[in-house]
């Protein structure tokens, strides 16, 4: 059975520059079941989309700080 796609928007706090926003986007796109992932320095927004479990976005972004 295939899980269907959801579409997360999530806000993150705390960034210092765009490098901060580049990692971050970086490794919840590797998470796997991601299939976009953008993140906005400027708007403090997080899109998220494809079959990765929400709680996995949320961690992956903690340990990355």
């Amino acid at each position: 059975m295939t899980t269907p796609a959801s579409d997360y928007l999530f806000t993150i706090r705390g960034m210092d520059c765009g490098g901060c926003a580049r990692s971050i986007e970086r490794g919840v796109a590797q998470l796997g079941g991601v299939q976009t992932c953008e993140l906005s320095f400027a708007t403090e927004r997080l899109r998220v989309s494809g079959t990765v479990a929400q709680n996995a976005i949320i961690e992956r972004v903690r340990e990355l700080g």
